[in-house]
């Protein structure tokens, strides 16, 4: 009884996760759709950035129901968990620097 409800809170801590970082993905997508007419970061660097944090949205997910499904074990899932939610917000960060290098400076 015990492990099904320390599973169960891991499984409800990992969604409430989720949940938070697909927050803060769905801000940062907002914010570039708005600014689709200033002027981008060279090379497609911001799209590139834009397209691995979907990747890593995506994985998370997968992440989630792998758990939910038994498939994932809670330790996996935590670890792969940190990985996949540090390095999204690691993009996070270099797309608002993007965002600060390419936006006009005013005198």
């Amino acid at each position: 009884m015990k492990g099904t409800l320390a599973g169960l809170m891991a499984v409800l801590a990992a969604l409430a996760a989720a949940l938070a970082l697909l927050q803060l993905l769905r801000g940062v997508l907002t914010a570039a759709s708005r600014t689709g007419s200033e002027p981008t970061a060279p090379d497609g660097a911001r799209e590139s950035l834009l397209a691995e944090q979907r990747r890593l949205v995506n994985h998370l997910r997968e992440l989630e129901f792998d758990a939910q499904t038994g498939k994932l074990g809670a330790a996996d899932l935590q670890q792969l968990r940190a990985r996949y939610e540090a390095e999204a917000l690691a993009i996070d960060d270099r797309l608002r620097a993007l965002d600060s290098a390419s936006a006009p400076r005013s005198v």
